[in-house]
């Protein structure tokens, strides 16, 4: 498997190289920036930063990011795995095959959502709808905790197509804040899924200890049913904070508001 990411790696920095360009308009689309933008430097990074993070919106996008990505990271990445085995005693296979749904499904959703955004001109309505229906399957998902069968399949398959809303949150970032810190304010918007998973992979594991019986395999902590299922109240606590987040950004309809405001960009409203 790493032999076959190493060699993949080489090609998509070989298309890379063949294929990517620096700037829009050295591929013939209009420059980002107006007047094709000026060389980076830190002065310029420091005055975007501080553009980005002055504004409101940034920090509720950061926040959904959080909760939503953040915490269906952790759970792909770490916790998912576990709790199916953990909770209904599932193989390891079973349980992987279960998150590899919910993985496939939110690349699928990813795209999927951008071309509905797209279609509609709608940002803030299809980003708020996405985050409705996520949070319910978690609830969902907490009040029922199958054990397999179609029912777990149709519920990974669900959250992971409805979580790909979330990536509206970069358009919107970009379109609500100054074009000239376009990039910065996606950078601070990306954090809070990184964020989001730094802190949910330790507070699932202090919930679990909070239950543990003192049951040991080989060293490893065994937890029961019960355990998990609070745990699992935690997932509905972030797709919560990620829906309300939310409520506080602005439509845009797919167009750059802060270039419209006062006769030019200045990143605030």
């Amino acid at each position: 498997v790493f032999v076959g990411i190493g060699l993949l790696a080489f090609l998509l920095a070989f298309l890379s190289w063949w294929v990517v360009r620096d700037r829009p308009e050295h591929c013939g689309f209009t420059p980002v920036a107006e007047g094709g933008g000026e060389p980076a430097s830190w002065k310029s990074i420091g005055a975007s930063l501080g553009r980005v993070c002055r504004h409101f919106r940034t920090w509720a996008l950061f926040l959904m990011n959080f909760g939503v990505t953040g915490g269906l990271y952790a759970f792909m990445g770490l916790w998912g795995v576990r709790l199916l085995c953990g909770s209904h005693g599932m193989s390891n296979e079973a349980a992987s095959g279960y998150i590899t749904v919910l993985l496939l499904a939110f690349a699928f959703g990813c795209v999927f959502f951008g071309w509905l955004s797209d279609r509609l001109r709608l940002r803030k309505a299809v980003l708020v709808g996405g985050n409705f229906g996520y949070l319910l399957l978690w609830v969902l998902f907490w009040a029922v905790m199958p054990g397999g069968g179609f029912l777990l399949f149709l519920l990974m398959a669900g959250l992971g197509l409805l979580a790909g809303a979330s990536t509206l949150g970069f358009a919107l970032s970009k379109e609500s804040n100054d074009p000239r810190s376009s990039g910065v304010a996606v950078a601070v918007v990306n954090m809070g899924t990184f964020v989001g998973v730094s802190a949910m992979q330790p507070i699932f594991g202090w919930l679990l200890d909070l239950r543990w019986r003192g049951i040991l395999d080989d060293g490893v902590r065994i937890y029961g049913y019960d355990a998990y299922r609070e745990a699992a109240l935690l997932m509905v606590a972030f797709a919560l904070l990620g829906f309300l987040a939310s409520f506080f950004t602005k439509e845009t309809h797919c167009q750059n508001t802060a270039r419209a405001q006062a006769g030019g960009p200045t990143g605030m409203d």
